[in-house]
């Protein structure tokens, strides 16, 4: 019997979950109908839409393409609400980058205070525009924190 609700439970935690979502995305919004287990389905639908339109694009690509001779690791990047305002929203990007000399990790969001963040239906707009200018600021400052190093 517990076999048989533990195989059931699995497979319906499965169901809630979508393949097509990139590795390390994040899609954390304070939309009430996408909290929680109940809102996983709401909230991975919302992020496919979001990445379906063909407008956001993985960053892993264009890290690469800025640091040809590191190894990139893609943690974690994505949409997130602030913490102190549920209803303003940043872009996250996450990343270890590895060259010859170090391993620099990118720990960015943009924006970064709430004063000038955007709404979610603002991020969503024009197919995600907003969030895929925002990716290309964390990735220009990223691969420029590791091609020009501080001193120490």
């Amino acid at each position: 019997m517990n076999r048989t609700l533990l195989f059931c439970a699995a497979l319906c935690l499965s169901g809630c979950a979508t393949a097509d979502l990139p590795d390390g995305f994040v899609y954390e919004t304070s939309l009430r109908g996408q909290q929680g287990w109940y809102g996983g389905k709401a909230r991975n639908s919302a992020a496919d839409d979001l990445l379906s339109k063909g407008v956001v694009t993985l960053p892993q690509a264009a890290l690469e393409t800025a640091l040809p001779n590191a190894a990139v690791d893609l943690r974690k990047w994505g949409v997130s609400y602030f913490d102190r305002d549920w209803t303003r929203y940043r872009v996250l990007l996450e990343a270890d980058i590895q060259t010859n000399k170090q391993t620099v990790k990118c720990r960015l969001s943009e924006p970064e205070t709430v004063k000038d963040a955007p709404l979610l239906r603002e991020l969503e707009a024009d197919g995600g525009r907003l969030v895929q200018d925002s990716l290309n600021k964390l990735v220009a400052t990223c691969a420029d924190a590791v091609l020009n190093p501080a001193s120490p």
